[in-house]
């Protein structure tokens, strides 16, 4: 749980490096326990217990006399995917993942992503999603965004298989208010996630936010969050799950969208998705694009400007 108390947060904002002669003291401490319940428990500032010492020596992170052994890394030897993680391991990771896939679990996570985009686009990080699943309304943040957008991804670059026959859902005003309740196309099992499956997707959920907003007007209720945003969400979801770039922090996305005007919005997507590094540093260079373009390629991608002269952007492009 989050606290306001000094000590919590500067405990956060410490670097995460150490020195090694400060790691070397924490493992040689000596070792401190308290009985709990009749148990010896190390306490927080304990040295390392014989488990401890025996998990760190498998991996030759100590050596026999209990020194810790640096993991030196060349940098050439991680300068390209292909060396970082073999071809199994990258499918591992960008692959469809084992399990069902149902043509309404895809739906609902695009409704999640969409409506919790929409939110961050406005500067509610505290999102509450109404989830017409569960019939709830909980807090969302960074991590499930992502996971569902990651997800996606992943369905729709390998064109996945719907593992069950299903339906997606148009909008229908329930005791829980507008959801996607009616079945409106229906998905056989064996179907591919393919483009033209997306885009009917994209057509149900932007039918469910138009009759969402109806309803609000009917009852008289303004809502809470400016409603230009929800077609600036469902143009970058639509932009970054059709992209063939993996986008490994989706919510940077939204960051830099969101501080945006629009004249800046086009721009920057198209340096997201679009265009190399290098079209975008010849294109401000020639006046055609703006300084915030490269600004948020960088950001998105981790490129540090001073590391980045000769080299290549560093997306991720997975085939």
């Amino acid at each position: 749980m989050a606290s306001p108390e000094p000590a919590y947060v500067a405990a956060g904002n410490a670097p995460l490096r150490a020195s090694v002669a400060d790691l070397q003291a924490i493992v040689t401490a000596p070792q401190e326990t308290v009985d709990v319940k009749g148990r010896a428990v190390p306490t927080v500032a304990s040295g390392l217990v014989d488990a401890e010492r025996h998990v760190l020596q498998s991996r030759d992170l100590l050596n026999a006399q209990g020194q810790i052994t640096p993991w030196v890394i060349p940098s050439e030897a991680l300068d390209t995917p292909e060396k970082l993680l073999t071809s199994e391991r990258w499918n591992n990771i960008y692959g469809v993942p084992a399990g069902e896939i149902t043509i309404e679990r895809i739906q609902h996570a695009f409704y999640m992503a969409a409506n919790y985009g929409f939110q961050i686009l406005n500067g509610n990080f505290a999102a509450a999603i109404d989830d017409y699943e569960l019939s709830l309304r909980f807090m969302n943040d960074l991590a499930t965004y992502r996971i569902d957008v990651s997800w996606l991804w992943s369905l729709l670059h390998h064109q996945a298989a719907v593992t069950k026959d299903g339906y997606l859902k148009g909008p229908a005003l329930t005791e829980d208010g507008v959801v996607p309740a009616s079945n409106a196309f229906e998905v056989k099992a064996g179907t591919r996630f393919s483009r033209d499956l997306f885009e009917k997707l994209w057509t149900c959920h932007n039918q469910w936010t138009a009759a969402f907003f109806d309803e609000l007007d009917r009852r008289g209720d303004p809502g809470r969050f400016d409603r230009a945003k929800a077609p600036i969400i469902m143009d970058i979801l639509k932009r970054q799950l059709l992209s063939a770039r993996y986008i490994q922090h989706s919510a940077r996305v939204l960051f830099v969208v969101a501080q945006a005007g629009a004249p800046d919005r086009a721009q920057i997507l198209d340096a997201i998705f679009d265009l190399s590094r290098e079209e975008i540093l010849k294109g401000v260079e020639a006046g055609t694009l703006g300084q915030t373009a490269m600004n948020a390629h960088d950001y998105v991608y981790d490129v540090f400007p001073v590391a980045a002269a000769g080299q290549p952007s560093a997306r991720h492009e997975i085939a």
